[in-house]
């Protein structure tokens, strides 16, 4: 279970329980090319969302997913000289000259020839900018290492399997199952040497997506930013559900939009049979860690309507087990 006093904060005043549970986001949009119609007419179509339980102690078991060696549908694998590519049906000719099928001159071309590009937060080098036959922004994301390995390594990787190509399968198959994460258009792998790499991923840009941290720092209306804490929870809530790990469940790795909310690097991401509530836990304080990190402005009460949000019925045992009023750091928030 959850211990609140690792959010650093004074003891809350009682919340008026039990609370309407907020109703569950839409399910994530996906971005598809019809084979009969132009490139211009990308539309948005809704994938299925499986109906998941208000409490994790009921969620069911899933198979922990294979990283296959070759990608999966609706993908299609390209190989020229050291460089290797997963490129989503529909958008080859987006992404590929007609004819060029080279994948070591993709992402030049496709830097060269863009404009209106955006500079996006994040490790490293990441962009958007608009891509011709799309209707949304399309974000490139080159892998850097983050802690101590950034000033050895840099960009350079050796896990297997690389690391675009794990990131690419973990979000279609986290998509399939309802998660909110961002489109993969393509993977994309330069083998630098025999066993070192360089990659990037191309993603579709979520629209008039914004920042937790700069949403709650300029939000006044209560009830928006309940809306908003809500979304956040359903979308981990969601994430869990699916027995998926985020290795780096941060507050610079999530978005809001007006509908739901979004997890973004699945790069560190894993399924396993069964999640365990020691790596549930362990996700939860790594977010609250960040949030402190962050100075994320939240009220005591705010947080503990987020976790009244993630955990449903089961609140009341989280609120109660070993909580302590006393701060452990700072506190950084306003009530």
């Amino acid at each position: 279970m959850f211990w609140l006093r690792d959010f650093g904060l004074a003891p809350p005043e009682p919340l008026p329980l039990p609370l309407p549970l907020p109703k569950p986001a839409p399910p994530p949009l996906t971005l598809s090319l019809s084979k009969d119609a132009p490139l211009s007419s990308l539309t948005p179509q809704a994938s299925s969302l499986k109906p998941h339980p208000s409490s994790l102690l009921q969620c069911p078991t899933v198979v922990a997913v294979e990283y296959p060696s070759r990608p999966p549908n609706p993908f299609r694998y390209y190989l020229r000289g050291n460089s290797e590519a997963w490129v989503r049906s529909g958008f080859e000719d987006l992404l590929l000259p007609d004819g060029e099928r080279y994948v070591e001159r993709m992402l030049p071309r496709l830097l060269s020839s863009a404009r209106d590009v955006r500079r996006m937060r994040g490790r490293g080098t990441t962009i958007s900018f608009p891509l011709p036959g799309l209707t949304h922004r399309v974000v490139v994301r080159h892998y850097y290492h983050g802690g101590w390995l950034r000033h050895l390594t840099g960009d350079l990787f050796w896990s297997r399997p690389p690391r675009p190509f794990h990131e690419l399968t973990v979000s279609e198959e986290a998509r399939s199952q309802g998660v909110s994460t961002p489109q993969v258009i393509a993977a994309v792998v330069r083998w630098v040497t025999p066993v070192l790499y360089r990659g990037d991923l191309i993603t579709a840009e979520v629209p008039e997506a914004r920042d937790p941290l700069e949403f709650f720092e300029s939000e006044t209306d209560a009830s928006a930013r309940r809306r908003a804490l809500a979304s956040l929870a359903d979308a981990i809530r969601k994430m869990h559900e699916c027995q998926l790990h985020h290795e780096d469940l941060n507050v610079r790795n999530l978005l809001l939009t007006e509908e739901r909310a979004h997890i973004l690097d699945l790069d560190g991401a894993r399924f396993f049979e069964i999640l365990g509530s020691k790596r549930i836990k362990s996700n939860l304080l790594r977010l609250s860690r960040s949030m402190r990190k962050e100075k994320m402005r939240l009220s005591n009460r705010e947080v503990l309507y987020f976790l009244y949000c993630y955990y449903g019925e089961d609140f009341r045992d989280v609120y109660s087990e070993e909580y302590s009023g006393e701060y452990l750091c700072q506190k950084s928030s306003a009530d």
